[in-house]
């Protein structure tokens, strides 16, 4: 193996800037996976000022699927009415900067202004002119390039507008900093993948390694494409309507460049492998293609969400890893997962209900991923972490179902993550919004925690957790408890995409005289439209009548008790002085922003149709032109005074490579108590660790510093024997070459 390999990629490595670009090499010779509304160049700037020659990014893009007739259930692909005519494009590349980027917008008419996102990258562009955007950034990101015009707006069917043709730049570390092996072709136990070679030969390999290149699975010369009627037959089946089948602890290695028409299933086997810089489109698949056999008294084929196999299928695969890859276009939901796995690096992008997001087990850590898809992203069926990662919430589903029925459970972390360009149109849908329920009585679901949350755009709800009566559970222990929000910043009213104001809900439920309450909720340093939400004015945003003291009351109407509203440290503000010709956000209460110490806040500046932005001065002092400006850990008053002047919003400035310095703090989230999961805890016969990166040692020690019991690891997450171990607190220590972590345990 080698860190650094790239046979088809070009790179271009400058020692004066210390800066390096990777240019991945798709294929481009079927114009349909290639964008026609965008086109994206980088150049390496340097230390001196002066800059290296523009490469070209291959844009990529995303179509939403045509009605059709599916062969056997007849399925018509959803939507399609709203999303017809829209695209996503999107530009991998992996760098390490500082780079210069420039986005052009190849149809219609000029826009009339240009927005980057996430906000708290604050990103300001130094060049626009309506058709290109320039702007220099250093670290890597998820960033939405959105032109603000006419011919890139498109209605929601509910009297709302979302943008016609996004575009994302997915700007990656280079893949030498990605923490794995990078395969070499000819390394053993690695083979290659080709149409042409026996499947079996494919099958036993350690790696199958694809190229850069155009790669259709369905093709290949030993793929199933009937539909086979036994189940054995089907599951068997090692390469079946371009799924191929995976075998124990084999990895599936995607070149930069490689582009892949097929999906995988890991058929229940540990260990696998999904990584790389490449991408699984299923474009080439009818939605919901694969069905599991079975058949009704008559002899029909049933179809349910239980028969239709997921596209990257890792349901009960234990200890797997998904890392830098795109997941385009696919056929059902995207990549669902066992326990104690890590999803790192990879984004998602679809256009159908059913695509959903990741779905992770127990013990598995989501870290600096992407989604921009139809359905629920996420669900709290077991103690993960979601983290480090940009939204894009479509107009169907939540970001993260905390309940589907009776499906609940314990320990959602879902942390420093940002949501941008949010589409959620639905009046009280259930799966709308940030966090949603569908859930029965008997539900229990509790232990979770939202953190350090940026909301660029107006969505729905934060949170809508109902329980229904509905089910035929007897559990009468039926809950939703114990959530915790802090540090939410949202920055606009919660409303549909058409304006309309919506309120947050809870709502638990009574059966038998039995009540299924929803309750001890706390909001910490929740500030929406720049306005701290307290006890005073919750009514402005919830949908609760609570009777007694901050923390000690009760809803009798709604069985929701114990909900608190308050802030950490001392409250500053942020005074908005925004001159005539245009608008800040979020606004604040008569322009005056709170900001819970500590907690970082970016203000957005939009200038008027026929105006544009002249200068920004903070604290006194004047910055020049910026349409982004983010306040970084809070610790004082600050004032912020805009203004504006008559002309379009056309500029050209000199670049400043002091960018994106802000994301160390709002959205990478190390710390190193965070970035392990130590589950159950308290605990009292064993503990899991996840989030375990290379090889290492676990030691246990007592407060005093003593070692009790140490282990050596070596994959992604362990399992801690404490049967023995007395009551009290002890520190768990993570030492290796990449982690030196402690986390405290607490034995009952």
């Amino acid at each position: 193996m080698k860190q650094i390999f790239y046979a088809f990629l070009l790179s271009i490595f400058s020692f004066a800037s210390l800066a390096q670009v990777e240019i991945y090499p798709f294929p481009t010779s079927d114009s349909e996976i290639i964008s026609e509304q965008y086109a994206v160049r980088i150049r390496i700037l340097k230390a001196d000022g002066s800059h290296d020659s523009w490469q070209e990014i291959t844009v990529l893009n995303v179509v939403p699927r045509e009605p059709y007739e599916h062969p056997i259930c007849g399925e018509q692909s959803s939507a399609f009415n709203i999303t017809g005519d829209r695209r996503t494009s999107f530009a991998p590349f992996g760098f390490s900067g500082p780079i210069e980027v420039e986005v052009t917008k190849q149809f219609g008419t000029l826009a009339t202004s240009v927005e980057i996102t996430p906000k708290a990258y604050s990103i300001n562009p130094h060049y626009f002119d309506g058709q290109t955007v320039r702007f220099a950034i250093n670290q890597w990101g998820y960033i939405s390039v959105n032109f603000v015009s006419e011919d890139n707006r498109d209605g929601d069917g509910a009297g709302g507008m979302h943008i016609k043709h996004g575009l994302m730049l997915f700007a990656d570390r280079s893949e030498s900093e990605a923490g794995y092996d990078i395969p070499l072709p000819n390394d053993q136990g690695v083979v290659v993948w080709n149409n042409d070679t026996d499947i079996e030969t494919l099958r036993n390999a350690d790696i199958i390694y694809f190229p850069a290149g155009d790669h259709k699975m369905k093709e290949h010369k030993d793929n199933e494409q009937e539909f086979l009627t036994v189940p054995g037959d089907m599951e068997s089946s090692p390469l079946y309507h371009g799924q191929l089948r995976l075998k124990k602890s084999q990895k599936i290695y995607l070149a930069p460049g490689a582009y892949v028409r097929g999906c995988f299933n890991g058929r229940g086997n540990d260990g696998v492998w999904i990584y790389g810089r490449g991408v699984i489109s299923g474009r080439d698949h009818l939605f919901h293609e694969i069905l599991i056999p079975e058949f009704d008294n008559e002899g029909n084929w049933v179809h349910r969400t239980a028969t239709k196999e997921a596209f990257v299928d890792l349901i009960g695969c234990d200890d797997i890893r998904m890392d830098g890859i795109c997941i385009i276009e696919p056929f059902h939901h995207t990549c669902p997962s066992g326990n104690r796995g890590l999803i790192k690096n990879i984004k998602i992008l679809g256009f159908n209900y059913n695509n959903d997001g990741v779905r992770p087990g127990d013990g598995t850590v989501v870290d600096e991923i992407f989604i921009k898809t139809m359905d629920d992203y996420d669900y709290a069926r077991g103690n993960h972490m979601f983290k480090n990662s940009v939204i894009w919430p479509m107009f169907n589903g939540s970001v993260g179902m905390i309940s589907w029925s009776t499906l609940g459970g314990e320990g959602w972390w879902f942390h420093n993550n940002h949501i941008i360009n949010s589409e959620t149109k639905n009046n009280y849908s259930n799966n709308d919004g940030i966090v949603g329920s569908q859930a029965d009585f008997g539900i229990q679901t509790h232990n979770i925690e939202l953190k350090n949350i940026h909301v660029d755009h107006p969505i729905t709800n934060l949170v809508d957790a109902l329980i229904l009566d509905e089910g035929t559970s007897t559990n009468y222990d039926t809950w939703f408890r114990d959530f915790r929000f802090v540090n939410i910043k949202a920055d606009y009213p919660f409303q549909r995409t058409n304006g309309e104001v919506q309120l947050n809900r809870l709502k638990g439920m009574k059966r038998d005289n039995r009540i299924a309450w929803v309750e001890n909720f706390t909001f910490t340093n929740f500030v929406v439209d720049g306005t701290l939400v307290t006890f005073n004015n919750y009514k402005n945003y919830f949908d609760l009548n609570l009777q007694g003291a901050n923390g000690v009351n009760t809803d009798v109407d709604n069985y929701v008790r114990n909900i608190t509203f308050n802030s950490s440290g001392e409250l500053f503000v942020i005074d908005e002085i925004c001159g005539e010709g245009g608008e800040c956000f979020p606004k604040g209460t008569s322009g005056k922003v709170d900001c819970p110490s500590g907690t970082s806040q970016s203000i957005s500046i939009k200038p008027n149709l026929g105006f544009k932005i002249k200068e920004v001065i903070v604290d006194g002092k004047s910055i020049g032109r910026e349409q982004i400006h983010h306040f970084n850990n809070v610790q004082q008053n600050h004032t912020l005074e805009v203004l504006f002047e008559e002309g379009d919003d056309y500029f050209d400035l000199p670049v400043n490579t002091d960018i994106f310095s802000v994301i160390t703090s709002t959205q990478k989230d190390y710390n190193l108590n965070d970035r392990l999961l130590v589950y159950p805890n308290p605990a009292t016969n064993q503990v899991t660790i996840s989030g375990l990166v290379g090889n290492g040692q676990l030691r246990l020690c007592d407060i005093s510093g003593k070692v009790i019991r140490a282990i050596d690891y070596s994959t992604s997450s362990s399992l801690f024997d404490i049967s023995d171990c007395r009551k009290g607190i002890y520190l768990l220590h993570v030492i290796s070459g990449v982690q030196m972590q402690v986390s405290k345990l607490i034995v009952n």
